[in-house]
């Protein structure tokens, strides 16, 4: 759902350039697989091991998270990017990101980083997501996995015994998608 809401707000046209900071994890392997259906061409930060898991999802490009992200980014879109959906980072480096989106461009942020009428000042749509249930949410996730749209990345499955320790390991590292918890 939070990806959902993410695509909703930068609101993506066909060929626009869509940046999607933490793709390979599991709101961002969602994030990248919507932008993809949408249209727009995805620009996916993740190690270059996630390379073909992140093309696979749908990227169009997959940049290596650090320091030379952005002058990477800024070289493949010169002109600058359409969206932004941060699901990562706060500080400078969420500014530095909102630095590559070109005037009219739209910025997310799911750590609430990004300020709305700071950015309108600059002439970029901003806003903060939340993850909210959400019953018309659900349901078109549910329509977009059925008709193939979308698929669900499953990193590990674990007894529900195991759940403490597999929230720790999500909270912990790198993950690739969903941990699936098994009810005995």
């Amino acid at each position: 759902m939070v990806a959902l809401r993410c695509l909703d707000a930068v609101a993506p046209a066909a060929g626009e350039v869509v940046v999607v900071a933490g793709a390979p994890g599991g709101v961002g392997s969602f994030a990248v697989q919507l932008a993809a259906a949408r249209g727009a061409t995805v620009v996916a930060s993740g190690p270059a091991g996630d390379t073909g898991y992140l093309t696979d999802l749908g990227a169009t490009d997959v940049v290596a998270p650090g320091g030379d992200f952005a002058e990477t980014v800024r070289k493949l879109h010169p002109d600058g990017i359409d969206a932004l959906i941060d699901l990562v980072n706060g500080g400078d480096a969420f500014a530095e990101l909102v630095d590559l989106v070109k005037p009219g461009g739209r910025v997310v942020s799911v750590h609430r980083a990004a300020e709305p009428a700071a950015l309108k000042e600059r002439g970029i749509g901003g806003a903060n997501v939340m993850s909210n249930p959400d019953r018309a949410l659900l349901d078109e996730l549910g329509r977009l996995a059925a008709a193939g749209t979308l698929r669900v990345p499953i990193a590990a499955t674990r007894p529900l015994a195991e759940a403490a320790e597999a929230l720790a390991d999500a909270k912990g590292r790198h993950t690739r998608g969903k941990t699936v918890l098994v009810m005995p």
